[in-house]
């Protein structure tokens, strides 16, 4: 069995790009031949894994086509809108929906446009693929399980579990984790607007910053700081994680502040309520400003009891999945 997977960019970009590297660096051995078919890398190499760099997306269902020709030994894997293509290049694969669409369509004027895009896209790739992959349960009932031939839920992995059984930090630190854009944080310059400075503990916001407006609006407060991207985050130095955003999927940030037993205080957005149990975090009503500025200062202590995270998000279980996913292919 040999496998091409077919990206528009492979490296560390986003968090469906990052998921693939993940996969590929566990899977990689059971396959004669893997390649990876896109038009953009930022160098991030994968032992054993072959690359075939093209210049347009049109291409990359022509060099798709032209790679498998008459060997059926080939499945296929897409972690974006043009999996399609490998359909079209008679490559059965799986799909793995790592979206926000149709949530994040409201989001603004440019998101609105973007969408009559990149839905029927994904809609296409969802049903053309033979498996689609859910990241949460939550997304595959309010969207791609509409469409599939097949669906299933397979949780990502994380990289960073810590140290769980860690000492609380001596004074409040509160955390928020996200590329800085107005889905991830509209709502935090709104909730900051309206608490008491006095009363707030230092917020660290890791991210890269996409939109300039929304990271000024947020730098006007003294207690923000913005630390920009990073490759670890010491999750242990803080008490609470914060989750602002409009719309997601299901972060791994916040699977990854759970395991290291920081509360989650978020929104009711896409699968975190999958996560964020009771003994979690609080999880309250997307918008809601009071309720989360109460969720925010209130003394709530958090069992983390029965906790199963760390099986349930784990890169090697989830490989094996897929594994069986793929072999399932060629029957």
């Amino acid at each position: 069995m040999k496998l091409v997977v077919l990206t528009r960019q492979f490296g560390m970009y986003t968090g469906a790009t990052v998921s693939t590297i993940e996969l590929l660096k566990r899977i990689k051995d059971k396959f004669a031949r893997v390649v990876v078919v896109t038009m953009r890398t930022d160098g991030t190499q994968v032992a054993g894994v072959e690359f075939k760099m093209v210049a347009k997306s049109r291409d990359l269902k022509t060099t798709a086509q032209q790679l498998v020709a008459g060997d059926p030994e080939w499945v296929g894997y897409s972690d974006d809108h043009f999996g399609w293509m490998l359909a079209d290049a008679n490559v059965p694969y799986i799909h793995t929906y790592h979206g926000n669409w149709p949530d994040v369509k409201y989001q603004s004027g440019q998101m609105f446009l973007k969408s009559f895009f990149f839905i029927p896209m994904y809609k296409k790739t969802i049903r053309k693929a033979a498996v689609t992959v859910n990241v949460s349960h939550y997304m595959e009932k309010r969207f791609s399980g509409q469409y599939a031939q097949r669906s299933t839920v397979i949780y990502n992995g994380i990289k960073q579990t810590g140290d769980q059984a860690k000492q609380q930090p001596e004074h409040d630190r509160l955390m928020m984790v996200g590329n800085v854009d107005k889905r991830k944080y509209g709502y935090a310059v709104a909730v900051f607007k309206q608490v008491d400075p006095t009363r707030m503990p230092p917020v660290d916001i890791y991210g890269k910053i996409v939109d300039e407006k929304i990271a000024t609006e947020l730098r006007q407060y003294p207690f923000v700081h913005l630390q920009g991207q990073v490759d670890r985050i010491e999750f242990n130095q803080y008490t609470k994680f914060l989750c602002t955003s409009a719309s997601e999927n299901l972060p791994v940030s916040i699977v990854e502040a759970l395991l290291q037993r920081v509360p989650v205080i978020s929104f009711d957005v896409g699968g975190i309520k999958e996560v964020v149990t009771p003994t979690r975090g609080r999880v309250v009503a997307r918008g809601d400003l009071t309720a989360f500025e109460q969720a925010l200062f209130a003394n709530d202590t958090y069992s983390f009891a029965s906790d199963d995270l760390a099986d349930t998000f784990n890169w090697d279980n989830s490989a094996r999945k897929y594994y069986e996913l793929f072999k399932g292919l060629r029957r």
